[in-house]
């Protein structure tokens, strides 16, 4: 890889430069006259930056510029806004070692390696965008999905049953956090939590503070994480705060049980047992406070009511209990007797599951849920896309591949197209796991990433479009990244440090940056270029921001969001969940958030690999 050197030091050479691609006729500048004193200078890339680039807050300077639909397409000559950016892109080789396209006109750094400004309002008029997003007649269409059959069949494998009637919104990025908070505070009752951890940065203080105030006012309140990666990243203070203030707080630690490498992956809130948030997003400032093209995290979370909710519910409950009854063991003295117990604190919530339970019953009776009305709401043509919905709930102690099973099933009945969202690829197809695979996963079986990764392949062979969104070359380190870039901006606010002594550390930043985009940059874009890229009918698209989201989309009739990455962690082991829904107007959100997504990815079609 070049030797990256860091962009604000007086190394690299400044200069008042052109705007790239500002002479094209789509490329509006919307810019005001303080841009006529910004330096630029070339970052690692050869992309122009400007030199104040963290303190001006890189995001704002997305918006100096605007894009015109109609004349990109016209430019690049296309029929639709990707096959004109296919075509310009496909003209370029791509370089394997520096993971881009060697172009001849490099991008701003605020554009990623886009060739236009970021679109950062929501679209309409999707098949203008793409061929493969065209509207959909649900009343009229005939599809498997919508047979009883296949859904008593989804009912077995997926250890789960549909609910009717659910209402269902997507939350991007800060949307979702902002929601979260507005729920919590209006909590009258009981507040269920879940996350991977709980990162004591800005935005996570301000939730817990509000967790702390709903306990403070009567609101029951219970929340869990995973105890191995919490601690193995340092992100305990947040937890910690939570248990000294009196909320119910467990850090789940099946890690090494279930085959290793159990994660506890759930993120999940449910408010009253009557409205619940889940999806892809932790808890950390890279997700709460993402714009989705400002290079932290681009993310999707579900905001549902409905019976489904009680699904959810019972699913936290039961973690809970198991987790509740693994830390609840003997301590002996020294002839063996029991002096105490173990996790007497945590509290026994087995009353509430039973509840739950109940209630599920209930729906049942209100013809809300359950096989015997299947037939009756599939074959209504009013009724079978509106909130006809599964939680599907993979906790290993009970169900450790269920969701796999459930995307197998899908995909064995998907026809027309495939949509994929899914951070990072570092998961292959390994001849032979122990000889192949990377040393810290050679002793693990990737039993359900394999069937899931030939169910995909077989679908490609065949033809089947399959857009595929996935991480860009700035982001492919993670949340890292918008952690260290965030280190970054704090050390030029650091006006204690002289200026060498900060140039220094901030060097020491970038060589980090560097590094972990590589360490996981390499197996990312070598398994999209072998695996996805060689086929015609799939596009691959690498989004400016670290694309957080997990979603398959099948057929564009049923969506599934949620936890699940298709990586053999989540596939094989880990705590997961996602939703599995027919609903019209779910789909008409999730279209144009696919739409925006691929509109702000450069396309992995080149020339040749160099």
């Amino acid at each position: 890889m070049l030797k990256k050197s860091l962009i604000l030091l007086s190394l690299a050479s400044s200069v008042m430069a052109q705007i790239p691609f500002g002479d094209t006729p789509y490329v509006i500048d919307l810019s005001s006259s303080e841009r006529d004193n910004y330096i630029y200078e070339k970052d690692s890339y050869g992309r122009l930056q400007n030199s104040q680039w963290y303190e001006l807050n890189w995001y704002k300077l997305q918006t100096d510029f605007k894009i015109d639909i109609d004349k990109y397409i016209e430019f690049y000559n296309g029929q639709t806004f990707n096959e004109a950016k296919i075509n310009y892109y496909s003209q370029f080789d791509f370089s394997k070692e520096e993971r881009f396209h060697l172009t001849d006109t490099r991008p701003l750094r605020e554009w990623g390696f886009l060739n236009h400004p970021p679109l950062l309002e929501k679209l309409d008029n999707l098949s203008k965008f793409s061929k493969n997003y065209h509207q959909i007649d649900y009343k009229n269409l005939n599809h498997r999905f919508f047979t009883e059959s296949f859904n008593k069949k989804m009912d077995k494998v997926s250890k789960s049953e549909l609910s009717f009637g659910n209402k269902i919104e997507v939350l991007e990025n800060t949307n979702s956090y902002q929601r979260k908070l507005s729920l919590i505070k209006n909590a009258k009752d009981e507040i269920l939590m879940s996350s991977l951890s709980f990162v004591c940065d800005s935005s996570v203080k301000v939730l817990v503070s509000e967790l702390i105030k709903a306990k403070n006012r009567g609101v029951e309140v219970y929340a869990m994480d995973d105890s191995m990666m919490s601690k193995l990243l340092g992100h305990s203070e947040c937890p910690k705060r939570l248990k000294k203030a009196g909320v119910q707080f467990i850090r789940a630690n099946d890690f090494w049980r279930h085959e290793g490498r159990t994660v506890y992956h759930h993120k999940k809130l449910i408010i009253d047992g009557e409205i619940a948030i889940v999806g892809g997003q932790n808890q950390l400032n890279a997700d709460n406070l993402s714009m989705g093209t400002d290079f932290k995290n681009k993310d999707i979370d579900i905001l549902i009511e409905g019976p489904m909710v009680t699904d959810i519910a019972i699913g936290f409950l039961k973690d809970w209990q198991y987790f509740k009854k693994k830390k609840t063991r003997p301590i002996r003295d020294h002839k063996r007797r029991i002096v105490r117990y173990t996790g007497k604190d945590i509290h026994n919530l087995s009353h509430k599951l039973s509840m739950y339970e109940t209630k599920r019953d209930e729906e049942r009776l209100l013809q809300k849920r359950g096989q015997e009305y299947y037939r009756e709401i599939l074959n209504d043509s009013d009724r079978r896309m509106k909130g006809v919905c599964r939680f599907i709930q993979q906790s290993p102690y009970e169900n450790q591949r269920n969701i796999g099973e459930a995307y197998l099933l899908a995909l064995d009945n998907t026809k027309n197209y495939l949509g994929i969202m899914d951070p990072i690829r570092t998961d292959t197809y390994y001849p032979s796991v122990f000889k192949d695979a990377p040393f810290i996963e050679k002793l693990d079986s990737f039993k359900m990433f394999n069937k899931l990764h030939f169910k995909v392949k077989s679908l490609q062979e065949r033809g089947l479009p399959v857009d595929f969104i996935t991480t860009g070359t700035d982001m492919t380190g993670n949340e890292i990244i918008d952690f260290k870039n965030q280190e970054i901006r704090k050390l030029l606010e650091d006006y204690d440090l002289s200026e060498k002594k900060r140039n220094k550390k901030i060097k020491k930043k970038v060589k980090s940056i560097d590094k972990w985009n590589d360490y996981f940059g390499v197996a990312h874009f070598n398994n999209l270029i072998n695996d996805y890229a060689k086929y015609d009918t799939t596009n691959v698209w690498l989004h400016l921001s670290f694309l957080h989201s997990k979603v398959f989309y099948f057929d564009r009739i049923l969506s599934s969001i949620g936890s699940y990455n298709f990586q053999h962690n989540a596939t094989d082991h880990s705590y997961e969940n996602t939703i599995l829904c027919l609903d019209e107007q779910l789909n008409k959100e999730l279209d144009e958030v696919f739409v925006r997504d691929m509109a702000n990815s450069v396309p992995l079609k080149f020339n040749k690999i160099k």
